[in-house]
């Protein structure tokens, strides 16, 4: 069996915006996951914006200028892909897989909702309730997360990578959609 890198093809460049891309191209596979990763995560975030990385995770799937609201996973989930994304210390990420001709259109969404979001109070609320189910669920309901996110406090002390990237429920409860906005 030939090792995948045989069968790949690797191009990177950035473009003059500083945009970087990044291709990995394995061409024994029928389908392309398009990732889009920004360098804005928990750690980037002040007391005043606590939490808002991974909430703005979240607000992206509103509403556009150009489409409607969960435009992405209307779009992906119709060829059978899967679409997702996730934020952590330092970046926020998205993907989504779809067939090769496709990934275009995910490219056109995933930009709108950077360029022409429609935020709303009524958005706002609801994926603030997301986010504190999510809190609850993976923050305070997994023993493992518990104690290392207690670790993280106690011996991290006010560095940002001492709370999650989650945020906490304070953290929900005092984003307000002009900080958000902000954001």
């Amino acid at each position: 069996m030939k090792p995948i890198w045989d069968e790949a093809t690797v191009f990177s460049t950035t473009l003059e915006n500083r945009l970087q891309v990044s291709i990995f191209a394995d061409h024994r596979m029928p389908i392309v996951t398009t990732r889009i990763t920004y360098h804005v995560g928990s750690a980037h975030e002040d007391e005043d914006s606590r939490g808002l990385a991974h909430l703005f995770e979240h607000l992206m799937f509103a509403k556009t200028t150009n489409y409607p609201e969960r435009a992405i996973y209307k779009y992906v989930e119709q060829f059978g892909g899967s679409t997702n994304a996730f934020t952590s210390f330092d970046e926020t990420t998205y993907y989504a897989q779809t067939p090769p001709r496709k990934h275009y259109q995910a490219l056109e969404i995933y930009a709108d909702g950077m360029t022409d979001l429609e935020l709303s109070q009524d958005t706002l609320d609801r994926d603030k309730k997301v986010v504190l189910e999510e809190l609850r669920v993976g923050a305070q309901n997994d023993p493992f997360n518990r104690l290392t996110l207690d670790i993280l406090a106690k011996t991290m002390n006010k560095h940002p990578d001492s709370i999650s990237p989650l945020g906490t429920e304070q953290d929900d409860g005092n984003a307000t959609l002009p900080k958000c906005l902000t954001f």
